[in-house]
């Protein structure tokens, strides 16, 4: 009788336990969600500093940065600045791997060296008199990749770390 008591207890333990995780894991999934919409609900109150529909692309307003221009045709280029921050969004279509696109770039920048490499982030700083540094983020969605740069001076990188994280928090690609 004893045995067939702690075999009860140690079930409804098992159970409350399992169901207790399952709801701590929905709560999580709750909270998740949450705070996407949030961050969603908040862009979509932000003002749009710029927006193009054709190439899919919304630019919400963020502190003191600029419009500067656009260049459009088989690609798409739009530049922003603020202070001696440089933004380029630049929507290319998905000819190339990343691989073949961080190459191009770093060509295209002359002489460089490489500061930091993952599959889809690329940084490097040039080596002439102002040393310039250059943050590279990919992001390829169906037929097109999404190419987001910010250029500022070697000095005023680690002070800008926060106005460039904000700002591309603040680009809608895709």
């Amino acid at each position: 009788m004893r045995f067939k008591s702690l075999l009860m207890v140690l079930l409804i333990l098992t159970f409350v336990g399992l169901y207790g995780c399952s709801q701590d894991d929905v709560t999580k999934s709750e909270h998740a969600e949450n705070e996407t919409k949030s961050s969603e609900q908040e862009l979509a109150t932000q003002e749009i500093l710029y927006e193009n529909t054709e190439w899919d692309i919304k630019v919400y307003e963020t502190s003191d940065w600029m419009l500067d221009k656009e260049v459009t045709g088989e690609s798409f280029n739009v530049t922003f600045e603020k202070d001696l921050l440089k933004a380029i969004v630049t929507i290319i279509p998905n000819e190339k791997s990343f691989d073949e696109i961080k190459q191009e770039l770093q060509v295209g920048a002359g002489n460089v060296s490489i500061e930091e490499e993952k599959e889809d982030f690329l940084a490097f700083k040039n080596e002439r008199k102002e040393t310039i540094r250059t943050d590279i983020y990919l992001k390829q969605e169906g037929d097109y990749t999404g190419i987001i740069s910010f250029m500022t001076p070697e000095s005023d990188w680690e002070i800008n770390q926060e106005k460039i994280e904000t700002f591309k928090g603040n680009i809608d690609l895709f």
